[in-house]
């Protein structure tokens, strides 16, 4: 019997929950991303996934090769040069710094607008006269779910970018008269840039992501009063313009201590909610007990300590975190948030195997209260470190799980390219560079 494809799968799980095996998210998004390890280098030019984040730009058989059954569609951005003060500025005019491998807003252009200022603030061009916006269609030949995600920040989260969070905070206390422009402006910018990316895609999108921040661990930014009263029905209209463009799915991505409103957020009827599992009031049973149980619930489990744990034979924190996939189902898995540079890529494609080899029959079974270290036994026992090391096994050549070997996400690394060189030089373009091969076979790839 021929397996479903992710895209079934993905319409399966949000139907009644009955995907025969988890779905898996890496790369896909700014919600799943890897954040690139050199984002200003002349390497990274046409290879950025998203113009602030500077998550790398993966396509279909790199997704392939870490394990996910998600590839992006949408706009490439290039390198970013810096200014002189080691700045650069987004689409929207938000000057950041980089911090510790993370974009930190530093300028912004309406920290001292008035109302009209705001109005009058000039839009991001997305498409430019020419039409010459470059692209990337992924390769869907075998069934992998298309993934679209805006190129800017959610509404709230760009509207304290633009401001000065502390700024905007203060705002909220004076009437909403300036705060409320501002989410407008917001909200606006969206609706255009969802518009122009979905319209130009010659591919139709099977997942729609929404991300914005909307607290810390700790707490919300916006009382929950102020959330409805303000942010829910703007959110609802962002909403609704997205499905006038496509019936796929929305992700809605929520950063922070938002337990006081998940029940807010399932009533935007999202396909799937990424909530950050460690704040302040996010519990999976809770949460599961709370939203409808057609939405599936995204990046509960920590792909990076999962992996991790695999490598080094924890069992019993492996065990956890599949334990918390199970009772979060329905469920898709990928990484809590971006990707460190620094986590080699074989330690996700690691996890990534072993969710992909989890039954409904072993996901109920731990649902039910089973020990998950003995049900989970047999898992847990036939799943090693890939051969990330230079001995691949005799013919691997034509197998796609050889891939796994050049996934290394940053620094260099060695593959064997004695066996199937060619093959793996097609299962990863645009990894592998022209280097001279040492007397034993092989061969270094620079980071990407």
């Amino acid at each position: 019997m021929t397996s479903a494809t992710a895209q079934q799968l993905l319409r399966q799980l949000l139907v009644d929950g009955s995907a025969e095996r988890p779905l898996v998210d890496i790369g896909s998004s700014a919600v799943s991303g890897l954040r690139h390890p050199n984002p200003f280098s002349a390497r990274a030019a046409r290879r950025l996934a998203h113009p602030v984040q500077h998550t790398r730009l993966l396509d279909t058989a790199e997704a392939i090769a870490l394990g996910s059954d998600t590839v992006r569609a949408g706009w490439v951005f290039g390198g970013t040069a810096l200014d002189g003060a080691g700045t650069f500025t987004d689409p929207a005019g938000v000057r950041w710094t980089w911090s510790e491998g993370q974009p930190i807003p530093l300028g912004h252009p309406l920290e001292l607008a008035g109302v009209r200022g705001i109005r009058r603030h000039p839009r991001p061009v997305w498409v430019p006269a020419d039409g010459a916006t470059p692209l990337t269609v992924p390769d869907t030949s075998g069934g992998q779910i298309v993934v679209v995600e805006p190129p800017c920040p959610g509404m709230l989260e760009l509207s304290m970018a633009l401001r000065n969070p502390w700024q905007f905070l203060h705002d909220i206390t004076d009437g909403w008269r300036i705060a409320g422009a501002l989410l407008d402006w917001s909200l606006e910018t969206l609706i255009e840039a969802y518009g122009a990316v979905i319209r130009q895609l010659p591919v139709h999108p099977d997942l729609v992501v929404y991300p914005d921040l909307l607290g810390f661990r700790a707490g919300m930014y916006l009382s929950v009063a102020d959330f409805r009263a303000q942010l829910r029905p703007r959110l609802r209209i962002l909403l609704a313009q997205i499905r006038e463009l496509t019936d796929a799915p929305v992700l809605l991505r929520c950063h922070g201590a938002v337990g006081a409103v998940v029940a807010d957020l399932a009533s935007l009827e999202p396909g799937l909610l990424h909530l950050e599992r460690n704040a302040a009031g996010v519990d999976v049973r809770r949460v599961r007990r709370t939203v409808p149980e057609h939405t599936a619930l995204h990046g509960v489990t920590d792909l990076v300590r999962l992996g991790r744990a695999l490598a080094e034979g924890d069992r019993a924190t492996a065990a956890a975190e599949t334990l918390l996939l199970a009772r979060a189902w329905p469920a898709m898995a990928a990484p809590a948030g971006i990707v460190d540079a620094a986590v080699p890529a074989e330690v996700l494609s690691l996890a990534a195997r072993f969710l992909r080899g989890l039954t409904p029959d072993l996901l109920q079974r731990l649902r039910g209260g089973e020990d998950a270290q003995q049900v989970l036994a047999g898992q847990l026992a036939a799943v090693t470190e890939p051969a990330a090391v230079t001995e691949p096994a005799a013919g691997n050549g034509d197998d796609p799980e050889y891939a796994v070997v050049a996934a290394a996400a940053t620094g260099t690394a060695e593959v064997d390219v004695r066996d199937g060189s060619d093959q793996a030089r097609q299962i990863i373009p645009g990894w592998f560079h022209n280097r001279p091969r040492s007397a034993d076979g092989k061969v270094e790839f620079d980071e990407i």
